[in-house]
């Protein structure tokens, strides 16, 4: 069929138009100038080849091959069922499709849909139109030149096999096989790449307006407003997020987001990890900025090499005051709390631990100088090589601890406090203490119980509320007092105040110089004094009472035995007159009243059992015992015995050791000397 002046139909076809030419078979041609012909026809004006059934319509329009369609001025198919609708579309290969003004699809199943679209991919397809005016397609179109690839938006991008790109001016470059882009101006230039959202970029972003080779760019995401991935395996999700320029493996998730650090890992809004192999993980501008190093809450940083800092700033709404650990391998966990030097910990809610090897372990706790331990609420621990364990102490003392609470401020070196409300005064050195409540202000000075007070130097004292005043003075039991230099006191109160003095048993009192108490209630009152026993009692110098409820009250006596005492006065023997006859003169004389030792009391007298036998001589001051007065007895005896036998008549030996005899020779005389005298009258 022909309608209209030059035109000219094959067999089976249509052509109507001026100057139009269907010369392929079952091809219809509408429109002038417009061609559909044969492949390998010659026609001299718009052409729609092949080897026929094809369909154009409009001016100067061509199609070469078979089932083509071309609608539209200046439209151009070639190729096997390829169709281009819109004025200069172009559909250049087989199965392709052009739809839209100056769309261009070349190649294989290639799909063109938009102004200036272009889809140059075999399997691609371009949906969008031209940002600009003019034919430039390849700036200003829609264009998917990569195989199978997609590309939708006005001047969207997909330059690489297999990419998806959707977006205004989104772009896959040509080495960003399997890329997918989606989201105004986003970017991918790796492969395997992903960018979601407005401006999102993957791939070398700073070479990004060239297709130059991204440095090991592959598999990278980015997904949201601006998000911007650089390297390989590098992965940004949120509103300006960014992974690390030149650096693989980064993870940042979160608006504003930064991981730049090698494999550094960004969660949260404004985290920033710069560090290889860092981590931050929260809101508020969290950094980690060294190697290493993690950052996990609100407004934390690491900065030190291999540093952990978890927690947040104050949280009252206004404070920028974050938790650092900025010392290298130092760890900081809790809200606000700081660990600066290396492998210092800071834990709790303002915890500060400033100092190398330090640790701050609680609410507001401090440990500031090298290699110190502060562990409660609210404990500063400023001495070197000191610690604190417990509620609120100080320790500015070096080589000092305290375990426990409110044991105030401690300023004294190599010392401890064990217990709680324990007071350490002034700058002392090397004091122990381990109870609650006790109260030291000398030093070398050691402490076990309660309520105690030790104010003497190198003083002990071991129990409850017990004193010890004197220097190297030792306090054991309960009420105990050792106020005497070098004293001794144990036993519930017990009291030693004299120099050396020793008070050992309840309610004891050793209050002389170098005195003795030992037993309960015994008392050596007086320098030198001894009591042992139950309520015994010395009182004099140089006294001594042994035994219960003795008693020596003059000086250099000896009370021995329960109950004895020493009322009355030794006296001065010199001699002794018996019967007329006087002893002595005898050796070993007293010189002071208390010389004497009691066994007894009055009407409480006792035997002197298993004494030896003492020395006999003018000079012995050794105690005789009864064998030794029976002998000299037996001697006596022996005598008088002799002289009544030698007497004869009635002479007797009567019980007292004297001799009665009367009628003397039978002179009726008494005595001897009478009887000589009679028996000379009767001569």
């Amino acid at each position: 069929m022909q309608l209209g002046a030059g035109s000219q139909p094959a067999g089976g076809a249509v052509a109507i138009g001026e100057n139009s030419k269907a010369i392929a078979r079952s091809s219809v041609v509408i429109g002038s100038n417009s061609t559909a012909t044969i492949n390998g026809a010659t026609t001299t004006t718009g052409v729609a080849t092949n080897l026929g059934a094809s369909v154009v319509i409009g001016a100067n329009n061509y199609s070469n091959g078979n089932n083509n369609v071309a609608i539209g001025n200046r439209s151009y198919t070639n190729g096997n069922a390829a169709l281009a609708i819109g004025r200069e579309s172009s559909a250049t290969s087989d199965f392709a499709l052009s739809l839209g003004t100056v769309s261009a699809a070349t190649g294989i199943k290639s799909t063109s849909i938009g102004h200036s679209s272009v889809s140059s991919g075999n399997n691609s397809i371009a949906i969008g139109s031209s940002q600009g005016a003019g034919r430039d397609w390849s700036n200003n179109g829609t264009t998917s030149s990569g195989s199978n690839s997609i590309a939708v938006g006005t001047s969207a991008k997909a330059n690489a096999a297999d990419t998806i790109v959707i977006g205004q001016a989104a772009n896959a470059s040509t080495l960003a096989t399997n890329a997918m882009v989606i989201g105004k101006d986003a970017q991918a230039i790796g492969q395997n790449n992903i960018s979601f959202g407005v401006g999102a970029k993957t791939g070398n972003v700073v070479s990004s307006v060239t297709d130059a080779l991204p440095l090991a760019g592959g598999s990278q995401i980015a997904i949201g407003t601006g998000a911007v991935t650089d390297t390989a395996g590098s992965i940004a999700i949120g509103y300006n997020a960014l992974t690390g320029l030149n650096n693989n493996f980064g993870l940042a998730l979160g608006g504003y987001a930064q991981a730049t650090g090698n494999s550094a890992v960004s969660i949260g809004r404004r985290s920033e990890s710069t560090g290889q192999n860092s981590t931050a993980v929260g809101g508020r501008e969290t950094k980690a900025t060294a190697g290493g190093a993690t950052a996990v809450g609100s407004n934390v940083q690491a900065t030190g090499f291999e540093s952990l800092a978890i927690g947040a700033g104050k949280g009252d709404g206004t404070s920028v005051t974050s938790t650092i650990s900025s010392g290298k391998q130092s760890v900081s966990v809790g809200a606000n709390s700081k660990a600066t030097n290396t492998s210092a910990v800071a834990v709790g809610t303002n915890a500060n631990s400033t100092g190398e090897n330090a640790i701050a372990i609680g609410t507001g706790s401090q440990a500031t100088a090298k290699d110190t331990i502060s562990i409660g609420t609210g404990n500063v621990v400023t001495g070197q090589g000191s610690g604190a364990i417990g509620d609120p102490t100080t320790i500015n003392g070096t080589g000092t601890y305290s375990v426990g609470n409110n044991n105030g401020t401690i300023d004294a070196l190599n010392s401890g406090a064990f217990g709680n409300d324990n007071t350490i005064t002034g700058a002392l050195n090397s004091v122990r203490i381990v109870g609650n409540k006790n109260t030291v202000t000398a030093n070398s000075v050691s402490v076990m119980g309660n309520n105690s007070t030790v104010s003497g130097t190198s003083g002990i004292s071991i129990g409850n509320q017990n004193i010890v005043s004197g220097q190297s003075a030792i306090a054991i039991g309960e009420i105990a007092q050792s106020k005497g230099l070098q004293s001794f006191a144990a036993g519930y109160d017990a009291s030693a105040s004299g120099q050396d003095g020793l008070a050992l048993g309840s309610a004891t009192d050793a209050s002389g110089l170098s005195s003795t108490a030992v037993g309960r209630a015994a008392w050596a009152l007086t320098d030198y004094a001894t009591a042992l026993g139950a309520e015994t009692t010395a009182d004099a110098l140089n006294a001594t009472a042994i035994g219960s409820f003795a008693k020596a009250t003059k000086e250099n006596s000896v009370a021995l035995g329960a109950s004895s005492t020493t009322a009355t006065d030794a006296t001065q023997q010199t001699s002794a007159t018996i019967n007329g006859l006087t002893y002595g003169t005898f050796a070993g004389q007293v010189t002071d009243p208390g010389m004497q030792i009691s066994v007894g009391s009055v009407g409480a007298e006792r035997q002197i059992k298993n004494v030896g036998s003492g020395e006999i001589s003018a000079t012995s001051t050794d105690a005789i015992n009864g064998s030794q007065l029976y002998a000299t007895n037996a001697v006596l005896g022996n005598i008088s015995n002799s002289i009544e036998t030698t007497l004869g008549g009635n002479a007797t030996l009567n019980s007292d050791g004297s001799i009665s005899m009367t009628d003397i020779g039978g002179t009726g005389q008494n005595t001897i000397h009478n009887a000589i005298l009679a028996s000379r009258t009767e001569v």
